[in-house]
């Protein structure tokens, strides 16, 4: 675990960072998006979950409500097939353990949270076809640092080297394609996002 000094929080900025993020969440959970009804599931006070739904699969994201600055974090993407068919869906060939079945990204201006897990890893962008039979699911767990590197060695992630993300809210989303033609795959696949909050205090 990646983990700055201990620091105080300011009561005020964290009064406010709780409000936004109730807002935040009500929003979220009423929006329609790009696919079905976006929803938050309340599972208990540490964690918030987020879901959406299209053509019979589901996909669902899982996280801390709250992170502390400079420490990491786990976050959880799930894709479950309830369709009456397999999904197929398009993997580079490097993609054991590379987070390549659900994208997930968090970005702010620019700048992408760090994914401790696949940091310094290639990707080989030669192509293969994947299954999600029916009925089954596929998890992803990815340890996030909510900072950036801005120097030293990509290969070696280096906490000497890491600047972390002030408290706040940040966006997040998760994404899943499959079918379409391999040809041309990231025009004619399906997709399927989840957008959620990732709050920083």
């Amino acid at each position: 675990m990646i983990v700055r000094p201990s620091h105080k929080v300011n009561i005020l900025l964290l009064l406010g960072i709780t409000i936004s993020f109730a807002l935040c969440g009500c929003n979220l959970q009423n929006n329609q998006g790009p696919d079905s009804a976006l929803t938050s599931v309340n599972v208990d006070d540490s964690l918030q979950v987020y879901q959406a739904e299209k053509n019979g699969l589901l996909l669902t994201v899982t996280l801390p409500r709250t992170i502390l600055v400079g420490r990491d974090f786990t976050l959880t993407a799930t894709i479950l097939n309830q369709t009456e068919e397999d999904a197929l869906y398009i993997l580079p060939s490097s993609s054991e353990d590379m987070h390549l079945e659900i994208r997930v990204s968090i970005i702010a201006n620019g700048i992408e949270f760090i994914d401790a897990d696949i940091f310094g890893k290639a990707k080989n962008e030669e192509l293969k076809l994947a299954t999600l039979k029916v009925g089954e699911q596929f998890e992803e767990t990815i340890r996030f640092v909510p900072g950036w590197q801005s120097g030293g060695s990509w290969q070696i992630l280096d906490e000497a080297e890491i600047s972390y993300f002030s408290p706040g809210i940040y966006q997040g989303t998760a994404t899943f394609r499959w079918g379409g033609d391999p040809a041309y795959y990231y025009t004619t696949s399906n997709t399927l996002s989840v957008e959620f909050p990732v709050v920083i205090i």
